[in-house]
């Protein structure tokens, strides 16, 4: 990890209503059925994110809004009779495994319940923290996960540049390397 976000304004606790979206169309780039946001806001400060982009309505990228029920709503959600076995994605509106996810753990607790129902998942991120849930990972694939990683550029000043607080691209690369084995 290149540094600690100087730019995170604030990380609060809030209630969600519901944590999985179902989109109208099964995503044809990443083959998800539907959304997982368990946090609102990144840390990485990565100066290209869309997420900026006033269509989705997040006033501020940097204030970091944690999900405290997260995992009761996923738990619901995923028992629930009406819910069809489709792939669950997570990683497009912020990265599951920013810095706070590594004391917090939602995306671990969440991949424990999307592996006891068995749902397939597909991650996005920037993180080489993900190889901690390796051992879920592993467990999932026998229904379908995969991860994928953005990788901007292979030079890690460049990457520090763009991507100030996300995690060097050579560690990405390792990340890549410890999740195909």
């Amino acid at each position: 990890m290149n540094q600690t976000n100087p730019n995170v304004n604030s990380i609060k606790y809030i209630q969600a209503k519901s944590i999985l979206s179902k989109l109208s169309h099964t995503d044809l780039w990443f083959g998800i059925s539907y959304n997982m946001n368990l946090y609102r806001g990144c840390q990485h400060g990565c100066i290209y994110c869309d997420t900026r982009s006033e269509c989705y309505g997040i006033n501020d990228i940097s204030q970091i809004r944690i999900k405290e029920n997260a995992i009761e709503l996923l738990q619901k959600e995923l028992s629930s009779k009406r819910m069809q076995k489709a792939t669950i994605g997570t990683g497009s509106m912020n990265d599951p495994y920013m810095p706070i996810e590594k004391e917090i753990r939602l995306t671990r607790k969440a991949l424990e319940l999307i592996n006891k129902y068995k749902y397939p998942v597909h991650i996005i991120t920037k993180s080489n923290l993900v190889e901690r849930d390796v051992d879920l990972l592993e467990e999932i694939s026998k229904t379908y996960s995969a991860v994928s990683f953005t990788i901007t550029t292979f030079d890690d000043k460049l990457s520090n540049i763009i991507e100030p607080f996300a995690p060097s691209t050579s560690l990405r690369f390792k990340a890549i390397e410890t999740l195909a084995k």
